[in-house]
């Protein structure tokens, strides 16, 4: 919900400054700012229908380190409130609340903690179980210039007893199968997660015969580099020869088939373009010439 909002105020900002209406660019960047703080904010934050707990310490009682996917639509601050006020514990210092990258092995012994974190459905079906959580992880110790290859990410793959949703509003967890994925995985993961989402958005719009402002905002998320420079950094991550050969590869495809579906929703825009958005559609076009000339020029070496 927030990165939606923000992203509307990144559009209403590059018509504002077109229009030079300074004083609403101002208010944009203002409205940004407070967006920014209620999405930090954990009491505030949305962790979606399905989410993964895992009750440590021995104030649990006979849930000590039984883990469970729970479905709610409350967020986080509101679903750990109810959590705890049906299984009768409050949390009133004695019990901390840690995220899922949070190693249980460093825990103070005498302490009790809840480890909540989201998840999401594997298989795109009414009942499933099988969830996934993916969880990044920094590997660096120099955290003012973090780079893209420092960003690696867990994948926990989870089975439940039992398909949710059910009458019960949470399964207990049979099985969590670990994966690492490197640093260009992750990259290829991200890529393969943006064409989904515009093709998503590309049907949408041709059935509508007009485009969405998601789409958009996803367009121009990925064509202009002010907002979003994370395909120019995975060209670097191409060009690196101390990454896999294979892996180079497949982001080179993912990102080709990427760039040519960008081209078909700007193709969408230009038959039925909105006049107030001809500039920036402009810049999304002289973007995207740009991503496809770095492509074309790029060599994967052994």
């Amino acid at each position: 919900m927030y990165d939606y909002s923000i992203k509307m105020n990144e559009i209403l900002i590059e018509y504002y400054k077109y229009k030079e209406e300074m004083n609403k660019v101002s208010e944009c960047y203002l409205k940004m700012g407070e967006l920014y703080k209620m999405k930090n904010d954990k009491s505030l934050m949305y962790i979606g229908e399905y989410y993964f707990v895992k009750f440590i310490g021995k104030e649990w009682g006979e849930l000590e380190n039984k883990e469970y996917i729970y479905r709610s639509e409350l967020r986080i601050g509101e679903a750990i409130t109810q959590m705890t006020k049906s299984l009768g514990v409050t949390l009133n210092g004695t019990i901390t609340i840690i995220n899922q990258n949070k190693d249980i092995n460093e825990l103070p012994f005498n302490t009790s903690f809840i480890q909540i974190g989201s998840v999401k459905k594997l298989e795109d079906k009414d009942q499933t179980n099988k969830f996934i959580s993916e969880i990044p992880i920094i590997k660096t110790k120099d955290n003012k210039n973090i780079t893209i290859k420092d960003i690696w990410k867990k994948k926990l793959y989870i089975t439940t007893e039992h398909p949710l949703p059910s009458e019960l509003i949470r399964q207990k967890v049979l099985h969590i199968e670990e994966y690492l994925c490197t640093p260009i995985e992750c990259c290829i993961d991200d890529v393969i997660k943006k064409k989904k989402q515009l093709t998503s958005q590309f049907i949408i719009s041709t059935q509508r015969n007009t485009p969405t402002m998601t789409l958009l905002s996803l367009l121009q998320g990925s064509l202009i580099p002010q907002v979003n420079g994370g395909i120019i950094e995975y060209f670097e991550m191409i060009k690196s020869t101390d990454i896999n050969k294979e892996y180079r590869e497949q982001l080179l495809n993912e990102i080709t088939s990427f760039l040519d579906l960008c081209n078909e929703c700007l193709n969408l825009y230009e038959t039925i373009l909105n006049k107030k958005y001809f500039q920036l559609h402009l810049k999304m076009k002289d973007g995207l010439h740009s991503l496809y000339s770095i492509l074309n020029s790029l060599i994967i070496n052994d």
